[in-house]
């Protein structure tokens, strides 16, 4: 008899390694900053799976989800990366999102790299999950 581990390795589904991001672009009315709003569809075998929306000047992640088959198979981790390589690029030092704490994804992601702050960030009051944007790319180097 197997372990509880072979069981799930044997129902896991393969990676996902592509997708496309079709992003819809508005000005961020809030902070004013032109083009700073971004939602984007994501999107594998022509079929929306999920959407990430983010304010690139202040490093905001808004609403992220995946549909559940899609999850747990590297996709979630891949799209913020992405996104996080914009923000930095842009020249946003840090990326959050506001979240309870503990929650799944936010406080497991990147082996835990993300913090958690109350508030989470100066232009809100709530709590969430914290990291410098620069991470992103460090993150990948190291792990390629």
């Amino acid at each position: 008899m197997g372990s509880i581990r072979s069981k799930y390795l044997q129902m896991r589904q393969p990676p996902i390694t592509k997708y496309e991001l079709k992003k819809t672009i508005n000005d961020d009315t809030w902070n004013k900053i032109p083009n700073g709003d971004i939602s984007c569809e994501i999107i594998v075998d022509n079929i929306i799976v999920g959407n990430i929306n983010y304010r690139i000047g202040t490093g905001q992640i808004g609403i992220y989800w995946l549909e559940e088959k899609y999850r747990n198979r590297g996709l979630g981790k891949k799209v913020l990366l992405d996104i996080m390589n914009e923000i930095n690029n842009y020249g946003t030092k840090e990326c959050w999102a506001v979240s309870t704490q503990g929650h799944y994804f936010w406080s497991n992601v990147f082996n835990k790299s993300f913090r958690y702050k109350d508030p989470v960030h100066k232009s809100v009051t709530g709590m969430g999950y914290f990291i410098n944007s620069d991470f992103a790319n460090t993150y990948q180097i190291a792990n390629n």
